[in-house]
């Protein structure tokens, strides 16, 4: 399976891997984050000679002087509370703190990447969600005695000799037939190879010079000691970048991790080759492992004494009923039981997630569906602890702070969405397959891993003063902001936010 399947979709790969590239200027921090970037993308080689670049990123302050080549030029400015990319004579940036600067500069550094890649063509005009080869055997059954359902007896063989599944279809042509419908595997060696010889071009050429994306982003620039506990929901595409975002930002800040308790939910089974190039935690000798364990693993290196729990496993309605404050609030006190959170369990017992989400500070929520989206706020609800939502899928991204007894994700996007069941992922079992890139999801998981290191830290109410909502979109390579101080797309709730979500969710 091609690493950069589900990118392909989005780009034209061949001209992403050839695009030359030069970086100007001496900040590491910057050049340690492109390099990242641009090997998940798949660029041949960065960077580029500058007298053989076709684009140039200059970093920071660094001097740069040229009338000819503005166009092909960008500048990647550090501010003192973000990031910036503007054009080349701008050099009024300013200095992050520790803590915030190894996620300010994973995101500069996609959002320069992105203006590459807009503004050499790379981008499809339409997103490829999915492509295989279909296979048909269309049969005439005059001659068979037996009934359709009877074609069951026979199977379909792939190359490999192995059998794959098949849809019985009736033909609408009034020939009696019908279809023996089934596609190949994407893991074949030989549909790869097909599959990656195709291509869908576009006949239609750029009619007029793409607009220079001058685009910063912003959030309350934190400083103060962080402790205390979280629970991450989902370590794929979202919830790597959030925890090596966080992670990385304490180790530059002198943390070791002490005082830091971190809960990782996932209930991927198999690290896939094609999550490689977006998911920062893991490597080739991760490939076939859960996502839970190895993430905790990495983040075990990163932060050697803080405390990391995992489980292999879905957080549902069975998770929410489990939660009672009555534990915590000195009623039940005498069934309390120390957790280790160094120990490696599988699936947590309903104590032990009972325990990790009354602990907790904030819930990082990076999951694929909706539903599941709509239990966590019910969970932060019943708990009073923020939110922090995050989805990036294609080339858009969005981010959701809420912060409990302010809203809830039913009064943000109504009651609907606490019905949505299906399955938005990139994984190969979704339901609804979409491409995703790493700009994309390195943008969003390291602003949700900004946003957990403020429900961290001992400066009062530092979140509150974040955006509680943010949205990109890659095609034109923009982050627009909305306000705290905003009112909601829906009303408030008539009951408690943690009642209205439940009575939406038990509701079929």
């Amino acid at each position: 399976m091609s690493r950069f399947l589900r990118q392909e979709g989005l780009v034209y790969q061949n001209k992403v891997e050839a695009l030359k590239i030069a970086i100007i200027g001496e900040n590491q921090n910057l050049k340690n984050a492109l390099q990242q970037i641009s090997e998940q993308l798949g660029i041949s080689k960065f960077p580029y000679p500058e007298n053989e670049a076709d684009y140039k990123i200059i970093l920071d302050k660094a001097e740069y002087f040229s009338e000819s080549e503005e166009n092909n030029c960008l500048r990647l400015l550090f501010l003192h509370d973000g990031v910036k990319l503007t054009d080349i004579y701008d050099t009024k940036g300013g200095s992050p703190s520790l803590i915030q600067l190894p996620a300010f500069a994973m995101i500069g550094a996609s959002l320069a990447l992105q203006e590459v890649i807009r503004r050499s063509n790379c981008i499809r005009r339409v997103n490829i969600v999915n492509k295989q080869i279909k296979i048909e055997y269309r049969i005439d059954t005059s001659g068979y005695e037996g009934n359709h359902s009877e074609l069951r007896e026979f199977q379909m063989a792939g190359p490999d000799g192995s059998f794959i599944p098949f849809k019985i279809m009736p033909l609408e042509d009034d020939s009696g037939h019908i279809k023996l419908v089934s596609s190949l595997d994407l893991s074949n060696q030989d549909v790869n190879e097909i599959l990656e010889s195709t291509e869908l071009l576009d006949m239609v050429q750029p009619q007029q010079e793409i607009q220079t994306s001058v685009v910063e982003f912003r959030v309350p620039r934190q400083t103060g000691m962080v402790s205390g506990s979280a629970a991450i929901v989902g370590s794929g595409g979202l919830g790597s970048w959030a925890l090596y975002a966080a992670s990385k930002g304490l180790q530059n800040a002198g943390c070791s991790g002490a005082g830091i308790e971190l809960a990782i939910f996932d209930p991927d089974m198999n690290v896939e080759p094609h999550n490689l190039n977006r998911q920062i935690l893991f490597n080739q000798k991760d490939l076939g492992n859960p996502k839970a364990p190895a993430a905790a693993k990495k983040i075990k290196e990163i932060l050697p004494y803080s405390d990391i729990l995992f489980g292999i496993q879905n957080i549902g309605m069975a998770e929410l009923d489990s939660i009672d404050l009555k534990v915590h609030n000195g009623e039940e006190e005498s069934k309390i039981e120390e957790i280790d959170l160094g120990v490696e369990l599988s699936i947590l017992s309903p104590q032990t997630i009972n325990d990790v989400f009354s602990r907790s500070k904030a819930i990082v929520s990076c999951v694929d569906n909706l539903r599941t989206r709509v239990i966590l706020s019910a969970i932060s609800s019943k708990v009073n602890i923020p939110l922090i939502n995050a989805g990036a899928a294609g080339w858009s991204g969005q981010l959701d702070i809420i912060i409990p007894p302010k809203g809830c994700m039913i009064c943000r996007y109504g009651e609907g969405i606490a019905r949505n069941k299906k399955i938005v992922s990139c994984q190969e079992d979704n339901e609804i397959p979409v491409s995703s890139i790493v700009t994309s999801t390195s943008i969003f998981g390291a602003i949700q891993g900004l946003a957990l290191l403020a429900s961290l830290s001992n400066e009062s109410d530092l979140l509150q003063s974040w955006p509680k909502q943010l949205f990109w979109g890659g095609r034109s390579n923009n982050i627009s902001v909305v306000p705290e101080d905003s009112s909601f797309p829906f009303s408030t709730c008539d009951t408690t936010h943690e009642e209205h979500q439940i009575s939406a969710l038990q509701t079929v």
